[in-house]
């Protein structure tokens, strides 16, 4: 009996945003916002882009750069002024704050989002968590289980296991798992670096 092999089907080419596309470019392109540590230096840039493409609400990043100092090398902050103006060639919403490592940014497409983190900000515990939870994007279930008790979350080792077989998740994978709903809220980071990846953002 003889068998005939079916073709492969062709994966489908993702229909991308051409407004997304041009604002992945730019934050590839600037010198502002490269994650100093060697392993990650995407990693603020990508916050901001998931932002930008509607998958987290809202994202805190830092933008600092190495200099060289007596004895070895520090990060500095980087300028406020550039920071600010290319996030408004970006067109989001943000507020600024700084120190002598980094210039902090909070970066959100909704400005009301801005002022709902600074009064979550004041909240007690463990509202304080569910809130910033919430409007960083991480899922319902983790962030829920944060709030309620640290016993259902996913132990720390096991979490360290996790993250330690990708690169990417110990990148992206910025909250504490859940222990019932663990691989869904993986699926949810998975979900950001596909996007990530179609964009240039990612390997």
């Amino acid at each position: 009996m003889h068998h005939t092999l079916s073709p492969i089907e062709p994966q489908p080419t993702p229909q991308l945003d051409p407004d997304l596309l041009t604002k992945a470019e730019q934050l590839k392109q600037t010198s502002l916002f490269v994650n100093p540590s060697d392993s990650s230096v995407l990693l603020d840039k990508q916050l901001i882009f998931l932002v930008l493409a509607g998958m987290k609400p809202m994202t805190e990043v830092e933008s600092g750069h190495w200099v060289d100092v007596p004895g070895g090398r520090e990060v500095q902050a980087d300028d406020r002024r550039e920071v600010e103006s290319f996030l408004r060639s970006l067109g989001v919403y943000f507020r600024l704050s700084q120190d002598h490592y980094y210039t902090t940014a909070l970066v959100s497409l909704d400005p009301q989002l801005l002022d709902e983190f600074a009064r979550a900000e004041t909240y007690p515990e463990p509202y304080i968590y569910e809130a910033v939870g919430r409007l960083f994007g991480y899922p319902e279930t983790a962030v829920k289980a944060f709030a309620a008790d640290l016993s259902l979350c996913m132990p720390s080792q096991e979490q360290d296991r996790i993250e330690s077989k990708s690169k990417m998740l110990s990148s992206l994978l910025h909250f504490r798992l859940s222990r019932a709903h663990w691989r869904d809220e993986l699926a949810v980071v998975k979900q950001w670096h596909k996007v990530l990846q179609n964009y240039g953002l990612a390997d």
